[in-house]
C-alpha cells in the first residue's frame, strides 16, 4: 500500500492547527511571494509546518518583489537551498502558458522580463545538519543575488507614461 497524502491552502497569517506543527515532511509552494514582508512570513510558516528532515520545494519568481529576502529568511531559520533543474518539457510548457498570457496582457510577460530560466527557479530547502554533513552545498546566497539582479535588470528597463511616478 502507498502512504497517504493530504494537501490544503494555508493562509499563512491565520494560527497553525495543533496537529500541523513540525507534522508536514514537504512543504510545496508555487510564485507566492509579491511583498517585502511576504518571505519572512513564508519563511516563518514553513519552518513551524516542517518535521526536522522534511524538505520544501518551491517554484520562486525571481521578479517578484520581496523574492530575494526569502532566501536569507529561509537561511536564519536553519534551511539550505538548492536549485533543481527544470526539465525541457516543463520548460516548454511554460513558454507555452507565457505566450498564451502574453496574447491576453501584453505587458505583464513580454520581452522586458527575459527568458523563463531567468524568471523562475525551482529550489529545494531542508534544514540545515548539526553534523555539518549536508547533502548539497547551501546555494542562498547565489539564489538571493540571483533574485536582486533579475528585479534589477527588469526595473531597469521599466518606462514609465509621462505623469505617471513610481511610489513604491
Amino acid at each position: 500500500m502507498g502512504q497517504a497524502c493530504d494537501a490544503r491552502r494555508l493562509a499563512w497569517e491565520d494560527t497553525l492547527v495543533e496537529t500541523d506543527v513540525a507534522a508536514w515532511d514537504v512543504v510545496l509552494f508555487a510564485d507566492v511571494v509579491c511583498t517585502d514582508t511576504a518571505a519572512e512570513l513564508l519563511a516563518e510558516v514553513v519552518d513551524a509546518l516542517l518535521g526536522q528532515s522534511g524538505e520544501v520545494i518551491g517554484a520562486v519568481g525571481l521578479l517578484r518583489c520581496g523574492v530575494a529576502e526569502l532566501f536569507p529568511a529561509m537561511r536564519l531559520r536553519g534551511f539550505i537551498a538548492q536549485e533543481l533543474p527544470i526539465s525541457s518539457q516543463v520548460l516548454a510548457s511554460a513558454i507555452a502558458a507565457a505566450a498564451a498570457l502574453e496574447k491576453a496582457n501584453s505587458s505583464d510577460l513580454g520581452a522586458v522580463h527575459g527568458p523563463p530560466e531567468k524568471r523562475c527557479k525551482l529550489v529545494r530547502w531542508m534544514r540545515r545538519s548539526s553534523s555539518g554533513q549536508n547533502p548539497y552545498p547551501d546555494m542562498s546566497e547565489k539564489l538571493r543575488q540571483q533574485a536582486v539582479d533579475a528585479f534589477w535588470e527588469r526595473e531597469s528597463k521599466l518606462q514609465i507614461a509621462a505623469g505617471w511616478e513610481i511610489w513604491e
